[in-house]
């Protein structure tokens, strides 16, 4: 300082200001080049930075000196008392250094404060970024990542990692023996573990070596009840060697702070989840969908491919839900999923609407590309489903709506649920494009159904017979039973107009226990009157609701006995591929219904879902031809010799259904078919009808010729 001493003692007064003046020039100097420094480092204002820092050093500055003074004047007097000093210097040293510290401290958490609110409200992709920043900062630390599992590691766990070279958020990892530990070691203890360098043996080292890391602080990340991850700063830098006791309790402040952040927005993440996807299959729910409906019609330019609607039903599920129990249901629903999703493209968007409807959204596509996925998806739900050991069938029908100028969401997806129930009628697991006509059809067939409703309680459903017949002889042996709807405007419908209607909206089993209960009225009816019909038989259909009822042959046996019909006189028919749909459950009942003594037929047989296995193991006593094979019999017999074949080995009777013309009843009779029926013997006419040819004896159907009494 004897630079600023112009005049007067070194030792005295002005010697004294002389030094105050110069620790200031320096002070002075020092910061003005820090705050151009950082001014430039940052390209931001740093006044009130700059008003803190200068304070503090005119402080420092002010206490310096005056130390420095007292010092010097003890060594001008007596150096042996330079002693003295240690004391008071000792304690500026300590408390610059707490003062330090606490300034440090205060920084971090400053710093801290302004990034947990500054992830408030953000996405949980961001909040872990900004976190793993923040962390990095604070921290001075070369690398910081989050592990967040579920509720173990085993549920899926998800890494994010903020480094020099890597940048990942939310990756899915699989987690190998290494981190298993880690995180088992890490949720163990409640404090962090400090990783320094030059520190003795540790059970992380592994897994900081294996990430490349050569000190470490690790902690858990703590939720409301549970550990949910872990986070993690390494490789120090800057002036400090490595990461010290203080970093440790800095670290797990700002993991607390983190945990409590990330639950809070994992817990938002899965509330905004939950109001958008499915929970049973995670698919987007309809709000979803009609959402990016919306966006893809939005985003639609002129002379571009449009966006496509599937809306996919499932056939048949209402039957399994309400037979099976709701929970096979949602089982079978999940499966479902797993296919409908194996199925689509990436960029594909599927939905689950409610019960057993789905949506796709084709968002770019042409008209091949939707029918190429539609296919996909009917082919994929062919096969059958096993669940719990039990085989199960559902098919699905699909409707495809394409994208028309003024489209907007809704009606895109109407489009496509109209052209679904038009695929449905043209015969189940198969698709159909939307055709404006489709929504004329679809009125009919709501105000249909509606109708429908009281048709039994109206006594609308009528009993039509059609004979079956002996080959051989043309002698009526039995009579099947045909549900013919009366109604009240368009007067007769016919059983393919209707059937499909009830058993979709769930009228199908009162309409069979009321064809069963007329069917067995009118057999007592003919057998009371005339003893000549005692052998004579009749025969039902089953629906599949019905197969599925676990009350039926409960049922069965009600309606016989309050009918007083033998059990043999009277054969219950069911679809091969209503038994197919779940052939445990259809074993089950059938062979309930073979122990009343029923006789069992199986119908259409060689049109559904043939299975030698299953057919030996079902309870049947008959086979019927199916249509379609007796109309090409006179070109190929092929089928019809396979069939007489097989139920010669099974020891089953057969009946030929469809015969239409004489060529035909001949080419059976000479393979050995027995029994048939059909419009070449005669169409299915009402009771009445049929009562007054019973009158007189059995009937002998000579076609050619007028049928006469034997």
């Amino acid at each position: 300082f004897h630079g600023f001493l112009l005049f007067g003692d070194a030792y005295g007064p002005a010697g004294w200001i002389g030094a105050v003046l110069g620790a200031a020039a320096s002070a002075a100097v020092g910061l003005l080049l820090v705050n151009a420094f950082t001014s430039l480092g940052s390209n931001a204002s740093t006044g009130p930075e700059w008003r803190t820092l200068a304070a503090v050093a005119g402080s420092g500055c002010f206490a310096g000196a005056s130390l420095a003074i007292a010092a010097i004047q003890l060594a001008n007097a007596d150096p042996r008392s330079l002693w003295v000093m240690f004391v008071p210097i000792a304690a500026s040293a300590l408390a610059l250094d707490a003062y330090t510290s606490q300034r440090r401290r205060q920084g971090h958490l400053e710093f801290l404060s302004r990034s947990m609110r500054a992830m408030q409200g953000a996405e949980f992709s961001s909040s872990v970024r900004e976190l793993l920043e923040a962390a990095r900062t604070m921290l001075s630390a070369d690398v910081a990542e989050i592990v967040v599992f579920s509720h173990s590691p085993d549920e899926g766990v998800l890494r994010s990692v903020v480094g020099p070279t890597d940048d990942v958020l939310m990756q899915p990892i699989v987690v190998g023996e290494t981190r298993r530990r880690a995180l088992e070691t890490v949720s163990a203890h409640d404090a962090a573990a400090l990783l320094p360098r030059g520190r003795q043996p540790h059970e992380l080292d592994d897994y900081l070596s294996e990430e490349g890391l050569q000190d470490a602080i690790v902690t858990a990340l703590h939720g409301a009840d549970r550990i949910f991850g872990m986070v993690l700063v390494g490789n120090r830098l800057g002036d400090d060697v490595t990461f010290t006791h203080d970093d440790r309790r800095l670290f797990e402040t700002f993991a607390s702070h983190a945990g409590a952040l990330l639950e809070n927005d994992r817990v938002k993440s899965q509330l905004r989840h939950q109001a958008f996807h499915d929970s049973l299959t995670g698919f987007a729910n309809r709000l979803l969908f009609a959402e990016r409906v919306h966006k893809a019609l939005t985003l639609t330019v002129a002379g571009q491919r449009r966006p496509m609607v599937l809306f996919i039903d499932l056939d048949d599920f209402k039957i399994i839900n309400d037979s099976l129990g709701h929970s096979a249901g949602d089982q079978l629903l999940i499966a479902v999923a797993e296919r409908v999703r194996a199925s689509l493209r990436p960029d594909d968007l599927v939905a689950r609407l409610g019960g057993d409807e789905f949506a796709v959204l084709l968002e770019r596509s042409d008209e091949s590309e939707a029918e190429a996925v539609a296919f996909r998806l009917v082919d994929a739900l062919r096969p059958p489903f096993v669940l719990e050991g039990r085989e199960m069938r559902v098919h699905a029908s699909i409707g495809i709506a394409r994208a028309e100028r003024g489209v907007v969401a809704d009606d895109l997806l109407r489009n496509a649920d109209v052209a679904m129930y038009s695929a449905k009628t043209n015969g189940k697991g198969g698709y159909a494009w939307y055709d404006p006509e489709m929504h004329v059809r679809a009125q009919e067939r709501q105000e249909l159904a509606s109708t429908l409703e009281g048709s039994v309680e109206r006594e609308e459903i009528e009993a039509y017979y059609q004979p079956i017949v002996a080959l051989e002889t043309g002698r009526v042996v039995g009579l099947e039973a045909l549900a013919r709807w009366n109604h009240p405007v368009r007067g007769l419908v016919l059983p393919e107009s209707f059937i499909p209607l009830a058993e979709e909206t769930g009228f199908m089993r009162p309409i069979g226990r009321t064809m069963l209960r007329m069917a067995c009225e009118e057999l007592h009816k003919w057998r009371s009157r005339h003893q000549f019909h005692e052998e004579l038989m009749v025969s039902v259909n089953l629906s599949q609701s019905e197969l599925r009822s676990p009350n039926l042959a409960q049922d069965v046996q009600t309606i016989l006995a309050k009918t007083d019909v033998p059990p043999d006189r009277l054969i219950l028919e069911i679809t091969e591929s209503s038994a197919m749909q779940d052939p445990t459950a259809a074993i089950d009942t059938l062979g309930k219904l073979r122990e009343l003594g029923v006789r069992l037929a199986l119908d259409d047989f060689g049109t559904g879902y043939s299975s030698l296995s299953h057919l030996r193991d079902f309870p049947i006593h008959m086979l019927k031809i199916a249509k379609p094979f007796v109309d090409r019999i006179d070109r190929d017999s092929t089928f019809v010799e396979a069939i007489l074949g097989l139920a010669g080995t099974l020891n089953l009777e057969v009946v030929a259904e469809g015969i239409e013309t004489r060529e035909q009843a001949e080419a059976l009779r000479a393979l050995g078919c027995v029994l048939g029926q059909g419009y070449y013997y005669a169409r299915p006419a009402e009771a009445l009808h049929m009562s007054s040819r019973l009158a007189f004896g059995p009937v002998v159907l000579k076609p050619d010729r007028q049928a006469r009494v034997a």
